[in-house]
């Protein structure tokens, strides 16, 4: 069973402090956890600086009442609620997010609340638990959850360009392209893995890479893998029947009829697959009996 997680600002709706902080020409408020990634270190502080300026819950929320769903956000939740499970995962508050949901068409939300005064002053903010977004979803797993979980990080440009690059496409003719059935079987092939490359995980893990790729890409893609293997950026677990990748790894299993039936090191796997696949074709069978 899946449940999709996403975030809220920067991802469906646009992010409420920087908004707040054009409206009232506080250009500190633009900060975010790009800027100070201790969350409640940052809290602190904007809630600090509205007291400091006088300005109370009410303020900030009259700033939402005129934000709207960024362009497709309402479209893309409609559609991906009738395929999956949605949950939004959000640091925001439950007193600035629901005139938003109410735009969305109430999406299942979990967020944190604030504190507020008898003058209307914010005076803290209450989280819902510690590292709220990756708890819940490791909690979501536990009981079974396949989760897909997708955030506001952005690549810039270049980054964007090296990884689609490094999987042998021409970034100029893909950045602004949609994914959808204009593209090849190898194009999307490519661009899942420039994916997993820019998520830069511990582990990685590819099943038959070079399949619906050409050459070109494929070279490109094994020199990418050499590079990833050399300077032990991660570990990678690769399903392939290709001699180039074999060649690169560090331990081989083969596996036959659902077994393991040999492992240990390239160097004394690989000639044991050499043999059997040479072993195992009739046309040389024939050519060497002759000779």
């Amino acid at each position: 069973m899946n449940i999709v997680c996403l975030d809220m600002e920067g991802v469906l709706v646009p992010e409420i402090w920087i908004a707040f902080a054009e409206e009232s020409g506080i250009p500190e408020l633009r900060r975010t956890t790009r800027d100070e990634p201790d969350y409640d270190k940052l809290m602190r502080w904007r809630i600090d600086l509205l007291r400091q300026r006088g300005l109370k819950l009410s303020a900030i929320q009259e700033t939402i009442s005129r934000i709207d769903p960024l362009p497709g956000a309402k479209d893309f939740l409609d559609a991906l609620r009738k395929d999956t499970q949605v949950v939004i995962l959000s640091d925001t508050f439950d007193q600035f997010a629901m005139p938003l949901m109410a735009k969305l068409g109430y999406p299942t939300l979990l967020c944190n609340t604030l504190e507020v005064d008898g003058e209307g002053y914010i005076t803290r903010h209450l989280m819902r638990c510690e590292h709220s977004k990756l708890t819940t979803v490791k909690a979501l797993q536990s009981i079974g959850y396949d989760t897909i979980a997708s955030g506001d990080s952005k690549l810039s440009k270049d980054k964007c360009c090296a990884y689609l690059t490094k999987v042998g496409l021409c970034a100029n003719d893909y950045l602004d392209r949609e994914v959808d059935v204009s593209l090849s079987g190898g194009e999307v092939k490519r661009i899942e893995i420039a994916t997993i490359l820019a998520r830069r995980g511990s582990l990685m893990i590819f099943d038959e890479p070079e399949a619906g790729i050409d050459l070109w890409s494929f070279a490109r893609l094994t020199e990418t893998f050499e590079q990833i293997h050399r300077e032990h950026q991660a570990a990678m677990i690769i399903i392939s029947h290709q001699e180039r990748i074999i060649q690169l790894a560090d331990e081989i299993a083969v596996i036959a009829g659902g077994r393991i039936a040999h492992r240990g090191t390239t160097e004394e796997i690989l000639p044991l697959i050499l043999a059997d696949t040479l072993g195992g074709c009739p046309v040389l069978n024939r050519e060497e009996a002759r000779s």
